[in-house]
């Protein structure tokens, strides 16, 4: 799935041997698209380092726009649900 976007927004910076953590947050735009939004934050979820959005359209093997597939979608929609 190719990249279409990209946005990220750093609030601080992250020192040398610090310990993150990357949240990640799929949601299906629509029929071909999904927005991956994270967020960067310490080990222990205390301190935002950064935060943005990567959004993705899904292609088929000749690189045409396709539907995304039922089973990637399922993934999606029940980690949303939890």
């Amino acid at each position: 799935m190719p990249r279409v976007e990209a946005f990220s927004k750093f609030s601080r910076p992250i020192r040398l041997g610090t310990a993150i953590r990357v949240r990640l947050d799929p949601e299906i735009q629509r029929e071909k698209t999904i927005r991956y939004n994270f967020e960067i934050v310490d080990d222990k979820g205390n301190k935002r380092f950064a935060a943005g959005y990567v959004t993705v359209v899904c292609v088929d093997a000749g690189f045409t726009s396709t539907a995304i597939p039922a089973a990637i979608r399922n993934i999606i929609e029940n980690a949303q649900s939890q």
